[in-house]
């Protein structure tokens, strides 16, 4: 009961303020939009019909950010005084700044400085403090040499400074070859030929170079008639640092073989025979353990260790296991991976009792390896919920702060950039607390992305970490696709984390985060017109594709759900080659050694979710080892909606001892 009222107390608490900070959304959409358009009247009027409320300083920024033709120093000077704390403050500096130097206004522009993140501001800083003569002839040298020795090609706004450089004999040959090897290293081949171009002394080695550039064989034959000197010892090791990454075996031929004559030094030796057998590990190919073991003789670093381990694993040798694990660094020996394994090649050398205390420490953690754990003692799943610990009077001294008023006005008003802006800017100046508290108002909002991120550490919170969002369609659409509800639940959480306008780097979205290539084909498959990529934002949409997405995997992976969840991630080309590398036959250590790091995680995440996810539907629980049937055999499609079995329970977690210094 008391429970049921705390949670009554809340939503009354965040209804009141959200209706407070909203104030007239219209109002204020009206007046943005009308300063975006440059409609002076229809925004003064807008924004005199919104007031007062939490938002005034946007509007106020808008009038001036869209329209600084019409504004003066004195209002932008006013703004950034008043709304210092206002995260858009640093955007209409940086847009004032731009504004400045196109009017070549540089000591207007030295008052209004503040560092900038954009390269081409930070050029007109430095022609603002050359113009203005207020930086000293060396420091103006050493600047400019900074400048320049850049991999990517500079803005425009720097051309002046590189004249200068020039004009005053500042640009070595050097210089230009330096800025060379910094330009092929990025991989900004346009700019390494203009390079080029400018070189003196090396411009035969930079031909060179962009000729035999990513092909091995090329430059093998090339290096045969090149003398062993600096230049071409640099091209040949960062080539070779390169190509290791697809053609370890290749690499490590050619440099036992032709390339052998060239004398390294034997730090760049020990880095290129550690490259090669790193990714010689990753490829899986047979050489990998030796040349690890070569590797690791000269340096323990703790990459090369771990994917010892793994190639021992993939290899059933337990005892390497044991030897390697020993030798990983003492905070890495606590993790709950590596004491997973640990306890398995334990158990397969027939040490049953330490094996067994291990995994029975494991299995009262609630996550991935812990579940591994309780499977392997047949114990059930143990979840311990621990209940919000609502702090009304906390919360109502965070509603009342500006910033989350302003932040949750922004999102009502669908400016969610600059809600997160404001959000961002909060967090530093709360206490683990406090941030907690927040986490529960942006849950009750509904904002459970940001609200899943603040509760990263208050792990056993699992409902609010675990929302049951769009309920409805996933059901429908699991019905449909002969999927479990909590596996594309799990999915959801671990793609977005349940924000419907989720964007990844390489352009997935929404809340399954599908590609707008695979977007397209769907839409068509389902008759879905007019069609535009924004649709993936909504969420009825987005579930429907992700599902049959997920579904079209399993189809192709004979009804797998291991591989089906790791193209997902990865795509079905990289783990169709994967299938066909020589593994072991053991499920669980082919996902181990996967060569993509964020594949390995988001299996593990995935995995550990869905089981979460049962326990949040109410269900029994179906254990992780259900689904780790042999790769190459079929898997009954009926076993993924198979009923869980066994139940839930809870048991206080405790800490895993010390690992000491024993070798078996």
């Amino acid at each position: 009961m008391k429970k049921i009222l705390l949670a009554w107390m809340l939503s009354c608490l965040v209804a009141a303020t959200t209706r407070a900070a909203t104030g007239t959304q219209q109002a204020y959409q009206k007046a943005f939009e009308a300063a975006r358009n440059h409609q002076q009247t229809r925004y003064q009027q807008a924004r005199k019909q919104y007031g007062k409320g939490p938002l005034a300083p946007y509007l106020a920024f808008a009038w001036l950010y869209y329209n600084l033709n019409q504004a003066s120093e004195p209002d932008i000077r006013r703004f950034l005084k008043q709304h210092s704390q206002v995260p858009v403050s640093r955007l209409l500096r940086t847009r004032w700044l731009q504004f400045l130097a196109r009017k070549k206004d540089w000591p207007a522009f030295l008052r209004y400085w503040q560092p900038q993140s954009s390269q081409a501001l930070r050029c007109h800083h430095l022609q603002a403090r050359w113009k203005t003569g207020s930086i000293p002839e060396a420091d103006l040298k050493l600047a400019l040499e900074q400048l320049w020795l850049n991999g990517h090609s500079l803005p425009r706004n720097c051309d002046p400074l590189l004249r200068l450089q020039r004009k005053r004999g500042w640009l070595s040959e050097d210089l230009r070859w330096q800025r060379f090897q910094l330009a092929m290293e990025a991989g900004q081949y346009s700019l390494a030929r203009w390079l080029t171009g400018q070189l003196g002394t090396h411009k035969p080695w930079a031909r060179d170079w962009l000729r035999v550039h990513g092909q091995l064989n090329r430059l093998v034959r090339k290096a045969r008639h090149w003398p062993d000197q600096a230049q071409v010892r640099t091209i040949l090791f960062r080539e070779l640092y390169r190509l290791a990454v697809q053609q370890p075996a290749q690499v490590r031929a050619a440099l036992n073989g032709p390339l052998g004559r060239f004398v390294w030094p034997a730090a760049e030796q020990n880095r290129l025979l550690a490259r090669t057998a790193l990714f010689a590990a990753t490829d899986g190919l047979p050489e990998a353990r030796q040349w690890l073991d070569e590797a690791l003789q000269q340096n323990n670093d703790p990459q090369l260790r771990r994917w010892a381990l793994r190639r021992a694993l993939a290899e059933q040798d337990y005892w390497a296991v044991l030897q390697h694990f020993e030798k990983l660094p003492a905070r890495e020996q606590q993790e709950n991976q590596w004491l997973y394994w640990k306890a398995r090649a334990l158990e397969a050398t027939g040490q049953k009792a330490p094996a067994r205390h291990l995994f029975l420490l494991l299995s009262r953690k609630s996550s991935y390896y812990g579940f591994l754990a309780a499977d392997r003692l047949a114990k059930p799943y143990n979840l311990c919920q621990q209940t919000s610990g609502l702090n009304l009077q906390q919360m109502q001294a965070l509603l009342d702060r500006p910033a989350l008023q302003r932040a949750l006005a922004l999102r009502q008003a669908g400016q969610l950039h600059y809600a997160r802006m404001e959000l961002a800017a909060l967090q530093p100046t709360l206490s683990s607390e406090e941030k907690k508290q927040l986490a529960l108002i942006l849950d009750d909002e509904g904002w459970h992305d940001a609200s899943i991120r603040l509760l990263a550490n208050a792990t056993k919170l699992y409902t609010r970490r675990f929302p049951l969002v769009q309920l409805q369609s996933v059901e429908s659409q699991a019905k449909k696709r002969h999927l479990p509800a909590s596996l594309l639940l799990a999915i959801i959480r671990a793609e977005s984390a349940f924000a419907p306008q989720a964007r990844s780097p390489v352009g997935a979205r929404g809340l399954m985060q599908i590609m707008p290539a695979v977007g397209r084909k769907l839409a068509r498959k389902f008759r879905i017109h007019p069609w535009h990529g924004r649709r993936l934002e909504e969420p009825t949409v987005n579930i429907q594709f992700g599902a049959a997405h997920l579904a079209d995997y399993l189809q192709r992976f004979q009804g797998h759900p291991i591989p089906a969840i790791a193209a997902y991630n990865a795509g079905p080309e990289p783990v169709a080659r994967w299938l066909q590398r020589p593994a072991s036959t053991d499920t669980l250590i082919w996902m181990e050694t996967l060569p993509y790091g964020e594949t390995r995680e988001y299996l593990r995440k995935v995995l550990a979710y869905q089981v979460i996810y049962q326990w949040r539907l109410k269900q029994r629980s179906s254990r992780i080892s259900t689904w780790l049937k042999p790769l190459n055999q079929p898997f009954p499609r009926s076993l993924l909606r198979q009923p869980g079995t066994i139940p839930f329970w809870c048991q206080q977690e405790l800490p895993v001892p010390q690992t000491g210094g024993q070798q078996p």
